[in-house]
C-alpha cells in the first residue's frame, strides 16, 4: 500500500527520526554549520516546507545520515533533456529589471515568536537591535508583532543574522553551561554601576579626583582595561595571558 505522504513529507519524517536517534549533532543549527548548509534551510527540509532539490545538498544529507531517501536524485527532480525545438531554435531571453524583493520562505513560519525569543536572548530592545543590525525600528516592530514579514533582501538578511546570533548564543550556553553567561551578565551590571560611581569624579572637583588617584593604584586600572580589551579578541587574549603576570595591588592589600 502506497504512503499518503508526499515525497517532501517522507524526507522530512525520515530526517526527523534520524536526528532524534543520533548523538553527533547537538542541534539543527550545529548540523547546518558542520555540513555547510545555508542557515535555516535544514529547518525547512525537516519541517516538510521545502524539498532538498540540490544534488550537492542531497549528497551532504546522505553522507551525514546514511538515509537512502537522500541517496539519489528522484526522477521528478532531474532535469529533462532539451527538446529538438530548443536545440534548433535560439530564443532570446526576456530582459527583466532586477527585483528589489526576495522570497522570505527561508525565514521560519513562526517568525514573530522567534524574533521575540531572539531579542530576549540577545538582551536587546527593538530600537537597540534595529541600530545594531541596520534595520528600521518600525519594520522590526511589525515583524515582531506579526503584522508583516520582511520582503526586501536587506531586511531578510538582517532578520536571518538576528536569529542566527541568538541561536549561536543559545548553543554556546548549552555547550558551556550558564556560568559564562551569568558571569558576563554580572560584569555588565557592575560596569553600569561603575559608570554611575565614576560620574561623581567626573562632575566634582580636582581634589576629589586626586583622592581617587591616591586610593586606586594606576597599575590596577591598567590591568583591568587591558584585560577587558583582550577579551574581545581571542588571539590577543591568548598573547596577553601568556605574558601577563601582574597581581592586582588592591587585591594583595586585602
Amino acid at each position: 500500500m502506497e504512503s499518503s505522504e508526499s515525497p517532501r513529507e517522507q524526507e522530512a519524517a525520515a530526517l526527523r527520526r534520524w536526528f532524534s536517534s543520533q548523538r553527533r549533532f547537538g542541534s539543527w543549527a550545529a548540523m547546518e554549520r558542520a555540513l555547510g548548509i545555508t542557515t535555516d534551510y535544514l529547518h525547512l527540509v525537516k519541517d516538510g516546507k521545502r524539498r532538498a532539490v540540490d544534488p550537492n545538498l542531497r549528497r551532504k544529507l546522505f553522507d551525514a545520515t546514511g538515509l537512502k531517501i537522500f541517496k539519489d536524485m528522484p526522477p521528478t527532480l532531474k532535469s529533462k533533456p532539451p527538446s529538438p525545438l530548443s536545440q534548433s531554435v535560439s530564443i532570446r531571453p526576456v530582459q527583466r529589471p532586477p527585483t528589489k524583493h526576495v522570497a522570505n520562505d527561508v525565514l521560519p513560519s513562526d517568525l514573530s515568536s522567534q524574533i521575540t525569543l531572539a531579542l530576549k536572548k540577545l538582551q536587546l530592545t527593538i530600537r537597540g537591535c534595529a541600530a545594531k543590525y541596520g534595520i528600521s525600528p518600525n519594520a522590526l516592530k511589525k515583524y515582531k508583532s506579526g503584522v508583516r514579514r520582511p520582503s526586501s533582501e536587506k531586511n531578510v538578511k538582517a532578520i536571518i543574522k538576528i536569529l542566527d546570533d541568538a541561536r549561536i548564543l543559545r548553543i554556546s550556553q548549552e555547550e558551556q553551561g550558564e556560568d559564562g553567561y551569568a558571569k558576563a551578565t554580572k560584569i555588565k551590571k557592575l560596569l553600569l554601576e561603575l559608570a554611575k560611581e565614576l560620574d561623581f569624579f567626573k562632575q566634582n572637583s580636582e581634589a576629589s579626583r586626586e583622592v581617587f588617584r591616591k586610593v586606586i593604584p594606576g597599575e590596577d586600572i591598567g590591568y583591568i582595561t587591558t584585560l577587558l580589551r583582550a577579551l574581545y579578541n581571542e588571539d590577543q587574549f591568548q598573547r596577553w595571558l601568556l605574558f601577563s603576570k601582574y597581581e592586582m595591588i588592591s587585591k594583595s592589600e586585602k
